[in-house]
């Protein structure tokens, strides 16, 4: 089972075996969840509707429709830049 350190800031480098484990990248982002007195989970946090709300800047009007296809593009492009 991998281990790591914590540094006297409260960090720890979390180990290359774990984030391929829970399939993270560089910028993703972690839950912590208490699941008893000491054990913690640690969820790979996924984008949530919430998350994306408000990324259409030129919202789409009666008279502007966008397609699914278009509408995925526009998201996944605000996605990244937030990332960033």
């Amino acid at each position: 089972m991998p281990t790591s350190t914590i540094t006297v800031k409260g960090q720890t480098t979390v180990p290359k075996l774990v984030l391929e484990w829970l399939g993270l990248h560089p910028g993703d982002q972690i839950e912590w969840r208490q699941d008893g007195e000491r054990v913690i989970r640690v969820i790979p946090r996924t984008v949530e509707v919430e998350d994306v709300a408000g990324f259409l800047k030129d919202k789409p009007r009666a008279h502007k429709r966008l397609t699914i296809r278009q509408m995925d593009e526009k998201m996944a492009k605000a996605i990244g830049e937030r990332r960033r």
